[in-house]
């Protein structure tokens, strides 16, 4: 608990007064930007996704169209420090690192481009310590390094990048824009709106780590907007490899996933969004093509069984605001059926066919004082699917409280508690303090 304070003590501001400059939440200060040397040409900005705060990405340059003909290089970043209180008899002590640690979690690097009036570049790469740190088989850890030549061979740690998405697009005009390459999934509120400054939590809710839909897929993706009188509807097409191993390049099955969003922006309160999204496709991971030969020496080439299943996502999302009161909630729902004689073996027996179903409520209030101060509440409830080890289906409840500060609308201050209660045969119930510092650039 004291380290909890030490940490505490480093994020909740000394006054309680607002600071001089401060910009209440409904008008974020804007980013003042030199006048360009030569006269850039006017580009219609693709439909905005809604924000999970009520924090302008367009200010914080994380939204891709806003970009003039210059390549534009920017992104976020977050530090934290977390306490996981699991007790030794726990069996998520297995699971969960037990020490409390400062982390560096995201450094994510946006590339946007606009070729032209109509087509535009994007790329996002987050830079990560993994795999350090994974687990081995017989319980040590990874430790990668390497001698560094520029210094004496002096041992160097060195991670890897992950390419969140990468895509060329084409604006039709404001109903249609198509865009090809590796994408954010469109569904819910939290996966496209991903970066840390927009995320009121310290981190997302359990229910979207877990990926009941995609995070990426590589495709197409076809979406626009159409106002309808003081409405306004978006809308979200997909089609791409689905979900494998090596999805972003190859597609193991030839059998393409099919998914698609609709929501609707209405002018009720300071706006509410209410939007539903659904995907189905087919998992494939096997082992490579095998080519044999009989007497006569006539090729045959076959694919060996490995792991499929057949999966359908869906889920529903409302965001309301009003004043400085913000509410978000998502249901998201996954049924998956292995393919015969292609079920998965992991610890305890065979995969399990199931529903998985989670569901969280988020609710908040921005102050226009000290430091944009916004206390919030979230409650978690998730049905996972049966397992295999104990063939029951367990039932987490995780209610959570937090502050977010934003001194500055580039940066975002975050404090919180939560406590996960898993009901199952096994004890995985367990505590935490966390603390994060995010930041646009």
């Amino acid at each position: 608990m004291r380290r909890f304070v030490w940490a505490l003590a480093l994020l909740v501001p000394t006054t309680a007064s607002a600071q001089p400059g401060e910009t209440p939440p409904s008008e974020p200060a804007p980013v003042v930007e030199p006048p360009p040397a030569v006269p850039v040409p006017v580009v219609t900005k693709p439909p905005a996704v809604a924000s999970s705060d009520d924090l302008d990405l367009a200010t914080l340059d994380l939204v891709p169209g806003k970009v003039d003909e210059h390549l534009n290089i920017y992104g976020f970043i977050d530090f934290g420090w977390r306490d996981l209180m699991v007790p030794d008899t726990s069996l998520a002590a297995n699971y969960f690192p037990k020490e409390s640690s400062f982390f560096v979690g995201n450094v994510n690097l946006y590339v946007a481009k606009n070729l032209s009036s109509h087509w535009r570049s994007m790329l996002e790469v987050r830079f990560l310590y993994a795999p350090a740190g994974a687990t081995n088989t017989d319980g040590t850890f990874v430790h990668t390094s390497a001698p560094d030549p520029g210094d004496l061979q002096r041992p160097v740690s060195w991670g890897s990048i992950a390419i969140e998405r990468v895509y060329l697009e084409y604006e039709v005009n404001e109903s249609l824009t198509i865009q090809a390459g590796s994408f954010l999934t469109p569904y819910g509120i939290w996966n496209v709106d991903h970066g840390s400054p927009a995320i009121i939590p310290v981190s997302r809710p359990y229910i979207i780590g877990e990926q009941l839909f995609p995070q990426q897929q590589t495709g197409l993706h076809l979406y626009g907007k159409h106002p309808i009188g003081d409405y306004q509807l978006s809308y979200h097409g997909t089609l791409s490899n689905g979900r494998g191993p090596f999805q972003a390049f190859r597609d193991l099955d030839d059998n393409m996933a099919v998914g698609g969003r609709l929501e609707l922006e209405t002018p009720w309160l300071d706006g509410v969004h209410i939007g539903i999204s659904g995907y189905r496709g087919r998992f494939t991971d096997r082992p490579a093509d095998v080519i044999t030969a009989d007497a006569s020496g006539n090729l045959t080439n076959s694919t060996p069984a490995g792991t499929q299943y057949d999966e359908v996502s869906y889920g529903a999302d409302l965001l309301v605001r009003r004043g400085g009161l913000h509410i978000q909630a998502e249901v998201i729902g996954n049924d998956r059926h292995y393919l015969v004689n292609n079920r998965e073996l992991v610890t305890g027996g065979f995969a399990a066919d199931g529903r998985y179903l989670g569901s969280y409520a988020l609710v908040g209030y921005r102050f226009d004082r000290w430091w944009q101060l916004m206390p919030f509440a979230i409650v978690e409830l998730d049905r996972m699917r049966p397992t295999a080890a104990v063939g029951d289906k367990p039932v987490v409840f995780q209610p959570s409280i937090g502050l977010n500060f934003r001194p500055d609308p580039s940066v975002v201050l975050k404090l919180q508690y939560n406590r996960a209660t898993i009901y199952s045969q096994l004890d995985l119930s367990f505590g935490a303090f966390s603390a994060q510092a995010a930041w646009a650039f």
